[in-house]
């Protein structure tokens, strides 16, 4: 399993159109008929898994290029004289992407700072905030918490997660079909869920794509939680199921744009609105469907088992470099069998542990001893 700035590139190239796909797909309504809840979740993990594993992996094969990985590897090694201690573009863009890391994560630490602030004033729930009736349609464990702000219901919390009522005019129906919804959030583990995006999200700051898969996420985990709620439910549970979701999100429509905000550092405000009511407009159309089908044709099957397939075996590597960008941009062990210099006719290329890793130019003229002692074979 190999790691290198080729493996991200390509992992990047295909999580690209891999997200472009799923948000197109999720914003339209035929998806949920055609393909289903599934399909689209199965489609997110593949995005998560590939950002998340950007290796080389023994499977791979290597695809040459000439022009585009060769340009950036030679402009890469430029220094950037106008810096302290003139480093080259690609040890900077490192620099960068840790600083970018480290401030995405304290954002992320003070999200959890601000939300465990606000926890600290929930409290047991008032006496008759509940109706008896409704204390006995809920588990006999459950401990529910009420703070006293005009924001949605909430649950937090991973491994303990707590559901956290907030002071939003309820009516009791309202208050059952809240608390079951957070229920399934709490089975699901979509906390859990959430807090792997936001590290991924961390670790991708610089990557605009990344927010709009943070989105998508957390519309499939909301639609599928919609989708647990009426299953096998009549149409008078569906019809007050959905005026509770719209009764609800138009009470805290604007905080809650706010705290859904795509991106933690590209504050599109407006973007975010149209989106998290197309998100609301999907829900509403999706409960109206007595009938939600699931059902994946089997080449949508065949699809889903070899995308993955695709996206984890396939690299491309530079063709060749110049002989001092080569020399320093390889390391092997020289007493390794498989790492030689391959003679093809009048040139010479460089094969580090099996792979081609590009011709040397000028080989006879190579001072470096790590070469011109590896084992020349003609092939």
């Amino acid at each position: 399993m190999n790691f290198s700035f080729s493996t991200v590139l390509i992992s990047e190239f295909f999580a690209l159109i891999l997200i472009v796909l799923l948000v197109v797909l999720t914003l339209k309504k035929s998806t949920y008929k055609n393909f289903g809840i599934d399909f689209l979740s199965t489609l997110s993990i593949i995005i998560f898994l590939r950002l998340v594993f950007p290796f080389e992996f023994i499977n791979t094969i290597t695809l040459a290029d000439k022009i585009f990985l060769p340009y950036l590897h030679t402009h890469g090694n430029l220094r950037v004289n106008f810096v302290p201690g003139k480093p080259t573009l690609y040890s900077l863009n490192i620099k960068i992407w840790i600083l970018g890391l480290f401030l995405a994560l304290i954002y992320l630490v003070i999200k959890i700072i601000r939300v465990r602030t606000l926890c600290r004033k929930a409290r047991k729930l008032p006496a008759g905030y509940l109706s008896s009736e409704l204390k006995s349609s809920l588990p006999s464990n459950l401990e529910l918490y009420y703070v006293p702000v005009d924001i949605s219901p909430f649950t937090v919390g991973i491994f303990k997660p707590k559901i956290v009522l907030t002071d939003v005019d309820l009516t009791d129906e309202d208050k059952y079909f809240i608390i079951h919804h957070e229920l399934l959030h709490v089975h699901s583990h979509d906390n859990l869920k959430k807090f792997l995006v936001e590290i991924l999200v961390c670790f991708y700051w610089y990557y605009l794509p990344i927010y709009f898969y943070q989105f998508v996420v957390k519309h499939l985990i909301e639609i599928s939680v919609d989708y647990k709620m009426i299953k096998g439910k009549s149409a008078t549970f569906y019809l007050g199921y959905m005026n509770c979701i719209a009764r609800v999100y138009s009470v805290v429509v604007e905080k809650r744009s706010r705290a859904d905000s795509i991106s933690s550092f590209f504050v599109f405000r407006n973007l975010s609105r149209k989106l998290n009511a197309k998100s609301l407009k999907i829900r509403i159309d999706f409960l109206c469907e007595e009938y939600p089908v699931k059902k994946i044709h089997w080449v949508v099957k065949f699809i889903l088992i070899v995308i993955p397939l695709i996206i984890t075996s396939i690299v491309v590597e530079p063709y060749y470099s110049k002989t001092k960008q080569t020399i320093y941009s390889f390391q092997f062990d020289p007493n390794d069998s498989a790492t030689y210099v391959s003679r093809r006719g009048n040139r010479y290329f460089l094969i580090v542990n099996g792979k081609d890793a590009g011709e040397l130019k000028n080989f006879l003229k190579i001072k470096d001893k790590n070469i011109r002692n590896l084992p020349i074979k003609d092939e």
